[in-house]
C-alpha cells in the first residue's frame, strides 16, 4: 500500500495584548512592549496612550540660553540673550510666574543686568562660560564660575543688588598724598596704641576714588589674604598671609579695618611703585551644590609640571555665608577644604537626601556632614557620573538618577543599579536631566549624532520615548520641571511639564508612533495574518494608521486607516501573506488610548 505526504492542517492562533508596558529597545522583548516609539506615555498604564502637548514659557525669544533656575515661587532666572549665539551678548533675565496659579503666565521678561546695582560686580561682563551654573542659598542667586551673588528682591530705588563671593582691595601707590596704607597696633575696638604690645591691627586705606583704586569693606568674620609690594620688591610688613577681619568701618573713600596680628609700630606705605592688596577669595570650582546650609564644591586640576601643583579637592563654604571659604578657627561653622585620592576629574555632585555626592566616572564622594564641624568624607567604587552628562543628575524623590558609562542608573547615597536596560545597546552621550511628577526625563545624544528625550516612570519602572528633543537644561520646583531645548543653531525654547499648571501657549499635538518587537518567533514555520482586532479610545478629530512589515524587509506595509468615532473595536482585515515573521506599525495624531490589541493568524509548514 502506497505511502504518502501528510500535510497537518493549519490552525488558527489568536493573541490578545490588554497590557503595555513601554519601551523596549533590545531583541527579545514582550507582546506589551515597544522596540520604538514617539510621544507616548506612561500616565494611561496599562493602557497604552500618548502623551499631552506641553505648555510653552517662552518661544523664539532666546537665541542662546546657557544657563538656567527657578526659584520657590516658579520665577525663572536665565542667562542667555535674544540676538546671537553663545559669547555675544549673555544677559541675566527674570520670567516672571504671573497669578493666578491655575493658569500662569510667563510673558513677563526682565532683563536684571540693565537694572542691576552692580555694587563691585558687572554682570554683563563675568556671564561668559561653557558650564553656568545658577543655583538659590537662601534667598540669594549665585552664579558660577564667576562666583557672583544677586538678590532677587528689588530695593527700594527699583534696583536689583549684585556682588563678588571674592571681593578685593587693592592699592597702587603713585604718589603723596593719596592713597596711602596705614598699619597700625590697636585694640579689638580699632584703637590705637601707641605704646606696650597688642595683638590685634588697624588696616588704613585712603584713596582718592579714582579708578585705578579699589577699596571694599570687608565685614567682621570675612577671611581675607593679604600680600604687599613695597618699592616695586616683594616684601612683608609683618601681616602677610590670611586672617579674619575682627571689625570694620568705612566713610567716602576711606575704609577701616582690624585683624588679629602683632606689629611694632604704625607703618605706612606710601611710595611710588609700591602696592597692597587684600583679597576674600572663592576657590575654583567644577561643580558647586547646596547642602545643610552651606555651598559645596569640588575641582580637579591635573599637574602639568613640576611648577604646577595638581588640585583634587572638596570645598564648603562657612555656615550659612557663601562669600567665605577661607574661614578656619576650629569652630562648628568653618569653612571646610579637603584632598581625594581617587584619580581623574570630578564629573557630577548633587545632594543626595542631605548628604553632599561628588561624582567621578568610576566612584563617588560623599560628606558626613557633621554639626561639630568635624566633616568626614567616604569615597566608594561605583558606576559614576560619565563625563559630559553632569547635567543629567536628578532627584526623582529619594533616589538619584544620571547617565554612566554603562547606561542610566539609580543611585540611593550608597550603591547603583541598573534602570536603563530597556535603552538597549545604544551608546548615549551628552545626557541632561530632571524629574517631574515621579518621573526621570533624560536627553541625550547617540554614536549617530541623534538626540532622543526619554521619560523613565520610577513607580511603575517604565521607560518611554518621547521624540527628538535636544534639550540643554532641565530645573525644577514643586513637582513641576522646565527645560530648555535648542530648536536650530539660533532658537531655543522653554518648556514646562506639570500636572498642575498649564499655559494658554501650548505645543503644537504631537503625532504618536509605536512598533512592536518581532512578532511569531514563538510559533515555528510559516505564518499567514488574516486580521486584527483594536479596542481602543479614538475621539474625533483623532485619526490612526496601521503598518506591517514582514520578515525584517524594512519596507512597511499600509494595512487600514482609522478615524477618530470614540470608545469601540476596530476591525483591520489584512491580506493573508506568508512570513517567518513580522512587525506592527502604529501611528497617529491626536489623543489615543489602546485597551487591547488581537492578531489572529494561521499557522504553517516550512515551505515558503
Amino acid at each position: 500500500m502506497p505511502t504518502y505526504i501528510t500535510i497537518p492542517e493549519s490552525s488558527t492562533v489568536e493573541t490578545v495584548v490588554d497590557t503595555f508596558g513601554g519601551y523596549n529597545h533590545n531583541y527579545k522583548i514582550g507582546d506589551g512592549e515597544f522596540y520604538d516609539m514617539k510621544n507616548l506615555t506612561s500616565d494611561y498604564y496599562p493602557l497604552m496612550g500618548n502623551r499631552a502637548a506641553r505648555s510653552l514659557i517662552q518661544s523664539g525669544v532666546f537665541a542662546y540660553i546657557g544657563g538656567m533656575t527657578v526659584d520657590s515661587n516658579g520665577d525663572l532666572y536665565v542667562i542667555g540673550n535674544k540676538s546671537g549665539g553663545q559669547y555675544s551678548s549673555e544677559r541675566l533675565y527674570k520670567i516672571y510666574k504671573s497669578d493666578p496659579a491655575e493658569e500662569p503666565d510667563y510673558s513677563n521678561l526682565e532683563d536684571m543686568t540693565a537694572i542691576t546695582y552692580d555694587d563691585y560686580a558687572d554682570l554683563g561682563k563675568l556671564l561668559f562660560s561653557d558650564k553656568v551654573q545658577l543655583l538659590f542659598f537662601n534667598d540669594d542667586l549665585v552664579i558660577f564660575p564667576t562666583g557672583i551673588k544677586v538678590k532677587t528682591k528689588k530695593n527700594a530705588d527699583g534696583y536689583y543688588y549684585s556682588h563678588h563671593l571674592s571681593m578685593y582691595s587693592q592699592v597702587v601707590m603713585t604718589s603723596a598724598p593719596l592713597p596711602y596704607v596705614k598699619i597700625s597696633p590697636c585694640d579689638s575696638d580699632g584703637k590705637i596704641i601707641t605704646s606696650g604690645t597688642s595683638t590685634y591691627v588697624r588696616i588704613t586705606i585712603a584713596t582718592n576714588g579714582n579708578d585705578i583704586y579699589s577699596s571694599y569693606t570687608f565685614p567682621a568674620g570675612d577671611a581675607v589674604r593679604i600680600s604687599t609690594t613695597i618699592n616695586n620688591k616683594e616684601d612683608t610688613i609683618g601681616i602677610e598671609g590670611t586672617h579674619i577681619i575682627v571689625k570694620s568701618w568705612g566713610e567716602g573713600n576711606n575704609t577701616e579695618h582690624v585683624i588679629a596680628g602683632t606689629i611694632s609700630a604704625t607703618q605706612t606705605i606710601d611710595s611710588s611703585g609700591s602696592m597692597f592688596f587684600m583679597s576674600r577669595d572663592v576657590p575654583d570650582m567644577d561643580f558647586v551644590i547646596q547642602a545643610q546650609n552651606r555651598l559645596w564644591g569640588c575641582h580637579y586640576r591635573k599637574s602639568d609640571s613640576a611648577n604646577m601643583k595638581g588640585i583634587n579637592e572638596i570645598y564648603a563654604c562657612k555656615l550659612g555665608d557663601a562669600t567665605n571659604w577661607n574661614v578656619f578657627q576650629g569652630i562648628s561653622t568653618d569653612s571646610y577644604k579637603a584632598s581625594c585620592g581617587t584619580p581623574g576629574e570630578f564629573t557630577g555632585a548633587a545632594n543626595v537626601n542631605g548628604y553632599p555626592i561628588f561624582f567621578k566616572e568610576n566612584c563617588f564622594h560623599k560628606v558626613f556632614v557633621s554639626s561639630t564641624g568635624a566633616h568626614q568624607i567616604q569615597d566608594k567604587v561605583i558606576d559614576g557620573v560619565q563625563d559630559g552628562c553632569s547635567g543629567s543628575v536628578a532627584m526623582v524623590g529619594n533616589v538619584c538618577y544620571y547617565k554612566s558609562r554603562n547606561g542610566v542608573v539609580a543611585f540611593d547615597g550608597s550603591t547603583t543599579y541598573s534602570t536603563g536596560d530597556n535603552l538597549g545597546d545604544e551608546r548615549y552621550t551628552d545626557a541632561v536631566g530632571g524629574s517631574a511628577n515621579g518621573k526621570y526625563y533624560i536627553s541625550m545624544k547617540n554614536s549617530s549624532g541623534q538626540w532622543a528625550m526619554f521619560a523613565y516612570d520610577a513607580a511603575k519602572g517604565l521607560w518611554h520615548k518621547e521624540g527628538e528633543s535636544h534639550a540643554v537644561q532641565f530645573c525644577s520646583v514643586n513637582g513641576d520641571t522646565l527645560y530648555v531645548t535648542q530648536e536650530s543653531t539660533d532658537s531655543y525654547d522653554i518648556h514646562l511639564i506639570s500636572d498642575y499648571n498649564k499655559t494658554s501657549a501650548q505645543e503644537s499635538v504631537p503625532e504618536w508612533e509605536a512598533v512592536t518587537g518581532l512578532q511569531g518567533y514563538s510559533y515555528t514555520g510559516q505564518k499567514y495574518i488574516s486580521r486584527f482586532n483594536l479596542r481602543m479610545m479614538l475621539p474625533k478629530g483623532s485619526y490612526m494608521d496601521i503598518y506591517i512589515e514582514y520578515d525584517s524587509s524594512g519596507k512597511w506595509e499600509h494595512q487600514g486607516h482609522i478615524k477618530g468615532t470614540g470608545t469601540t473595536s476596530f476591525m483591520i482585515p489584512v491580506r493573508p501573506r506568508r512570513c517567518d515573521h513580522f512587525r506592527i506599525k502604529l501611528t497617529g495624531s491626536g489623543e489615543v488610548r489602546l485597551y487591547s490589541m488581537s492578531k489572529l493568524f494561521e499557522g504553517g509548514t516550512d515551505i515558503r
